[in-house]
């Protein structure tokens, strides 16, 4: 059962280099490893996610990370990039039209399976990437065994487009799209 969570108590920071001890915490937390891997890494070590991450935080990278926070606590992490940024993926994907890409993992146990995930989705869309970028739509790609993460998307307004191979995290991706004018609306 979904918690009554009160989506004006959800915010975004961008993520900084003190905050990676905490992104390693959630990318070793079993739920997250599961799903995540970075360089058929489990559970990297915080070498591995300083080199991963410190790229993206002095903007040498154009993924764009934030940490979300409910209530001021952060909860999750989040992360936004055009798809063209990347050329496996432009590739993979083949839409034809440029658009942005998002990725969400909740770390912090008591957030997780509670309803927070497709929140904190809907404020990020509104509050940072259709204002950040210029494209009329945004993609979600989760592993297409993820059932748990594709209904919290599709909870959000994000539909089925394509499943394709993911070249980049070699998984089967179920990749779904929403456009600007649905979350405006």
């Amino acid at each position: 059962m979904d918690a009554d969570w009160d989506q004006n108590k959800i915010s975004f920071n961008r993520l900084e280099e003190a905050d990676l001890p905490l992104i390693h915490k959630w990318l070793n937390f079993p739920e997250v490893a599961k799903w995540v891997k970075w360089d058929d890494k489990d559970y990297p070590s915080l070498d591995f996610v300083k080199r991963h991450w410190i790229p993206r935080i002095l903007g040498s990278d154009p993924t764009k990370c934030y940490k979300a926070l409910y209530d001021k606590t952060p909860v999750a992490f989040v992360q936004s990039a055009l798809i063209s940024d990347e050329p496996k993926y432009e590739e993979a994907f083949n839409l034809g039209y440029n658009a942005a890409a998002i990725d969400i993992f909740i770390g912090e146990e008591k957030y997780i399976h509670k309803g927070l995930g497709s929140l904190i989705i809907e404020a990020f869309l509104k509050d940072i990437v259709f204002k950040v970028y210029s494209i009329d739509v945004c993609t979600i790609d989760p592993d297409r065994e993820n059932k748990i993460a594709i209904r919290a998307y599709e909870k959000s307004g994000f539909g089925h487009i394509k499943t394709v191979w993911n070249p980049i995290d070699k998984v089967w991706a179920y990749v779904m799209a929403i456009n600007r004018k649905s979350v405006q609306e």
